[in-house]
């Protein structure tokens, strides 16, 4: 059953493609135009899409740093300790 699921989606990669960058913009419009802001903690809050926006830069620096550490070391070949 799981296998077919994922066989369904596998032959409509673009259509899930397009799914994901509308809800990419999408969460931005909404914390513009329904979220108040008039109780935030910090003035930062106070720009637009603020929490969008630096959960999408947080998550790619993540992935950066963990590509930047697999080359470093962490994957090595097969015979390293021969």
């Amino acid at each position: 059953m799981i296998v077919d699921f994922l066989d369904y989606l596998r032959g409509r990669l673009r259509s899930l493609a397009k799914i994901g960058i509308g809800i990419l913009i999408l969460l931005p419009c909404i914390d513009i135009l329904v979220i108040d802001k008039r109780h935030a903690h910090v003035a930062i809050e106070h720009f637009p899409a603020f929490w969008s926006i630096f959960g999408f830069v947080v998550a790619a620096v993540i992935i950066i740093v963990a590509k930047w550490f697999g080359r470093q070391g962490i994957r090595q070949k097969e015979d390293y300790y021969d």
